[in-house]
């Protein structure tokens, strides 16, 4: 099969496997309001105005979005190399905290905006790639379950953060840094495009659209990416080959890691301005399930992620008529029908 047949092939199916999804959330949605005594054609009318009817509906989707469609890229480094990335949550939480610290450090001593700028990004990456380096080297040496050390890790990151913000960098009487400084934030879309005033999304959304995509080309043409590939699908044939399989097992987790990292950009940089616990808190699991839906489509994997931002959107809609445990059931249950679809996926064609 050529490069372009299987192309095809997997947009083609990614399609196929959100539809679906997109079919089983709305019937979920039809099902809970009858059964809380509202009129499916009512409910569905709600999400719908709280969401896409209007534009700052679609700025907050677009905001919401934006972190999901990062962690889906980095789940799918994961991915590539057999491994599930969950401790994401606790990459995303230590790389906002080194974000907030550092971006106001400097304001404070006066560093440059791009200088800045440069340093926040190479903290957010380091720290998240840190992160992710523990369940990595427990996996690539000891043989541990990444999923098992993911989770713990990121309830000790959770820890850690509060610790350190109650002692030594939040604001006295706060649980949040320092403000960052003017020349770090990313400038409110808004500005540019009257009909998102007033949503939270940056021009940072701007910046994931594009390069999503192309980090998704340069997975598919990167060796080190096929090898990965190789030590998931078969490890002893690797190793007989030469291939170091724990070193390639613990690159593909370190550098999911990173790009979890980067997260932090448009929590801490692009909407707060600040850094606080539970920024992006459920980010990660939304972007392993938005990842498993679009393999190695990056368009399938971005329509899910804006997917997965019109159902936080709408539910925050339906609260006026749901109550907000059924909302939390159709939006749980949504990134469920992603997940087993995604595993369905890929029993059937090993990636």
């Amino acid at each position: 099969m050529s490069a372009g047949t299987a192309s095809s092939t997997s947009f083609g199916s990614g399609v196929s496997r959100l539809v679906v999804a997109v079919a089983c959330a709305v019937t979920l949605t039809n099902v809970l309001a009858f059964s809380a005594g509202i009129a499916p054609r009512d409910a569905l009318r709600v999400a719908y105005e709280g969401s896409l009817a209007s534009g700052y509906g679609v700025g907050q989707i677009l905001f919401r979005a934006t972190p999901i469609v990062i962690t889906a890229l980095a789940a799918r480094v994961a991915l590539l190399g057999g491994l599930f990335n969950i401790g994401v949550e606790g990459q995303l939480a230590g790389a906002s905290l080194a974000v907030g610290v550092v971006g106001a450090w400097c304001g404070t001593v006066g560093l440059p905006g791009v200088a800045a700028a440069v340093l926040v990004v190479l903290c957010a990456l380091v720290v998240g790639s840190g992160i992710a380096a523990i369940p990595a080297t427990l996996r690539a040496r000891f043989g541990a379950s990444e999923v098992i050390g993911g989770i713990v890790v990121n309830q000790l990151v959770a820890m850690l953060v509060g610790l350190l913000l109650r002692t030594r960098f939040a604001v006295p009487g706060t649980m949040r840094t320092p403000a960052l400084p003017p020349g770090l934030l990313a400038r409110p879309l808004g500005t540019w495009v009257p009909a998102l005033a007033g949503a939270p999304v940056s021009t940072l959304s701007v910046v994931v659209a594009v390069a999503a995509p192309l980090a998704y080309v340069a997975l598919a043409r990167m060796r080190v990416a096929r090898e990965w590939e190789l030590v998931a699908e078969t490890p002893d044939a690797c190793a007989f080959a030469g291939i170091p399989v724990a070193r390639r097992r613990f690159q593909a987790l370190a550098v999911s890691g990173a790009i979890a990292g980067l997260v932090a950009l448009p929590m801490v940089a692009g909407y707060k301005g600040y850094a606080e616990p539970g920024l992006g808190a459920g980010t990660g699991f939304a972007g392993l399930a938005a990842a498993m839906l679009g393999g190695s489509s990056a368009t399938v994997t971005i329509a899910a992620a804006v997917w997965f931002g019109v159902v936080d959107q709408a539910g925050l809609a339906l609260h006026a008529l749901l109550p907000k445990d059924l909302v939390l059931v159709v939006q749980a249950s949504t990134m469920l029908v992603a997940a087993l679809l995604g595993a369905r996926r890929s029993k059937a064609v090993p990636s």
